[in-house]
């Protein structure tokens, strides 16, 4: 049996007639996988650059986007593409790559510091941080429990103006019911060693004993 051969056609052939991708063409077939790019050129009247989205003909970079198919890559070029295209239609400025990437260099170099600047500048930091930390120990004093002993040292640290250190607070008198434990490490068999520091547990013991004050009115 010999192969079939088509010597004509009538009516509207859509696959033909209407608008579609290089890679979809049925009059001048491509391997959409890996197109040749000496017969990607030819293409029909109805042949579209699936990059730019306008017909093949009027496509300017034509030679380079008739191989495109619907790859990553391609996918990727498509993408920028419209986005282009998009700008210019609502009228946004847009630039060349050679001249987006000629102004990231120049930003790039003036970002850039020679060695010795950057040894004054770390050099300055680090007299500016000792001034500050001179300034903060004039200014503020570790607080440590006066009258209170027992218990764990809190865990972090806790400074008052040092104005204020010199203001000595009265003795504790009253004699708080603790846990039994609790002023001792924490640990395996005490779980509850250290839940409240010693200077948690100064200020418990000074609330217990402002509240027993009386107020002039016996209250």
């Amino acid at each position: 049996m010999a192969d079939v051969e088509f010597v004509g056609a009538r009516g509207d052939d859509i696959a033909r007639n209407a608008p579609h991708s290089r890679f979809d063409c049925v009059v001048h077939p491509v391997d959409k996988e890996s197109p040749n790019a000496a017969a990607a050129l030819v293409c029909c009247d109805m042949c579209y650059c699936w990059v730019c989205d306008v017909p093949a003909k009027t496509c300017a970079e034509w030679t380079a986007h008739c191989v495109a198919n619907r790859s990553i890559e391609w996918m990727t070029v498509r993408n920028k593409a419209q986005r282009m295209k998009n700008a210019r239609e609502a009228g946004v400025p847009t630039e060349a790559p050679n001249v987006v990437g000629a102004r990231f260099a120049a930003a790039a170099q003036a970002d850039a510091q020679p060695a010795a600047q950057q040894a004054d500048e770390s050099s300055r930091e680090t007299f500016e941080q000792a001034a500050q930390d001179e300034e903060n120990e004039d200014l503020f004093a570790e607080y440590e429990p006066l009258h209170w002993r027992e218990g764990q040292r809190h865990p972090d640290p806790v400074v008052e103006t040092t104005s204020l250190s010199f203001a000595e607070l009265p003795r504790i008198t009253y004699q708080l019911k603790l846990p039994v434990g609790i002023t001792q490490p924490k640990s395996d068999s005490n779980p509850f060693g250290g839940a409240l520091s010693n200077l948690q547990l100064e200020t418990v013991a000074y609330a217990c004993q402002r509240h027993l004050t009386m107020l002039p009115e016996r209250q």
